[in-house]
C-alpha cells in the first residue's frame, strides 16, 4: 500500500469515528452472493498498481454478504463473521474515487483520477458508501479494522456493487441469481474426482477454476517450447496437490489461489 493511499484510507476511518456505526446487519441491498466481473485500476498511475486491470487473482472471485453480518470472499482467509457497517457521507462516484485514490508525486496527468481512468462505465451519480469494519474476535476487545483494506462498498446500480479494495483497486461485482448454474472450465457431467465434484457444487470454486484455466492457456501461448513443457509439468503436479484436498472447499480454494499467484508470475 502506498503512502498516499494509506492516508486516504486513514481519512475515511477517522470519518467513521465521527459517524454512528450501524449494527452488524449490512445494508439490505448488499445482502447477496456476488461475482467479481471487473478489476479496475487507475490506468494513468501504473507504478502504484497492486493488481492490474482484470487481474486473474481477483476476476471471477465470489463474495457473500449474509444478513447476519458475515462477509466471505474467495473461501480463503478473507472472511469476517463480525462486521459492522459504517455509513459514509453520500458522494458523487467520481469524487469518491478521486478522494480514495489520490495520485502520488510520480502520478502522470491529473492529480485526481476520473472514472474513465479506471474504465468504470457508470453514471457519475450520488452513491452511499459504507466501510466494512471487521472485528476478528469481539472477546479480545481489539479495534475493528477495515475488511481487506477496503475503503468502501457502494451500490453502483440495482444489480452491481463497487468495492474499493486493497488501496488501489476497484472491484465491480454482479449479483449471482439464485439457482444460477455453476460453470467451471470443464463439463461437470464428466467430473471424475471428489475435488471436481466439489468445484461443480460451488460458484466460488468454479470461478477460481475458470481463472486458472484461462491464465494457464495464456501463459502457454506466450511460452517457448522448452518453457511450455515445464509449465505443463508444473500444472499436472499442481492438479495432484489440488486433488489431495478431496472435497475440502477451503483447501481447494487455497490451493487454487496459490496456483494463480504462481501463474501470474510466469
Amino acid at each position: 500500500m502506498t503512502q498516499h493511499h494509506s492516508r486516504a484510507i486513514a481519512t475515511l476511518l477517522m470519518a467513521c469515528a465521527t459517524l454512528r456505526v450501524s449494527a452488524a446487519a449490512p445494508p439490505a441491498p448488499f445482502v447477496d452472493t456476488w461475482l467479481v466481473t471487473q478489476v479496475a485500476a487507475d490506468r494513468q498511475d501504473p507504478q502504484n498498481w497492486v493488481f492490474k486491470p482484470q487481474d486473474p487473482r481477483l476476476l471471477n472471485r465470489v463474495m457473500t454478504i449474509a444478513s447476519d453480518g458475515r462477509l466471505d470472499f474467495n473461501l480463503t482467509t478473507e472472511a469476517c463473521s463480525h462486521v459492522t457497517w459504517a455509513p459514509q457521507p453520500p458522494s458523487r462516484l467520481s469524487a469518491l474515487a478521486a478522494k480514495t485514490f489520490p495520485r502520488g508525486p510520480r502520478g502522470s496527468g491529473r492529480k485526481a483520477p476520473t472514472l474513465a481512468d479506471f474504465d468504470l462505465k457508470f453514471p457519475d451519480s450520488t452513491v452511499k458508501p459504507y466501510v466494512a469494519l471487521c472485528l476478528a474476535d469481539p472477546a479480545a476487545r481489539d479495534k475493528p479494522a477495515p475488511w481487506g483494506n477496503a475503503a468502501w462498498f457502494t451500490m453502483l446500480d440495482a444489480a452491481r456493487m463497487g468495492v474499493a479494495y486493497d488501496s488501489d483497486t476497484v472491484l465491480v461485482l454482479e449479483r449471482i441469481p439464485p439457482g444460477a448454474p455453476v460453470r467451471p472450465s470443464f463439463a461437470c457431467a464428466g467430473a471424475k474426482s471428489p475435488t471436481e465434484a466439489a468445484i461443480c457444487g460451488s460458484q466460488a470454486l468454479a470461478g477460481y477454476d475458470r481463472s486458472i484455466a484461462d491464465l494457464y492457456q495464456r501463459v502457454l501461448q506466450k511460452a517457448d517450447a522448452k518453457t511450455r513443457a515445464a509449465i505443463e509439468q508444473e500444472q499436472q503436479a499442481w492438479l495432484k496437490t489440488r486433488d489431495a484436498c478431496k472435497a475440502d472447499g477451503v483447501c481447494i480454494a487455497n490451493s487454487m489461489a496459490d496456483r494463480l499467484g504462481l501463474l501470474v508470475q510466469e
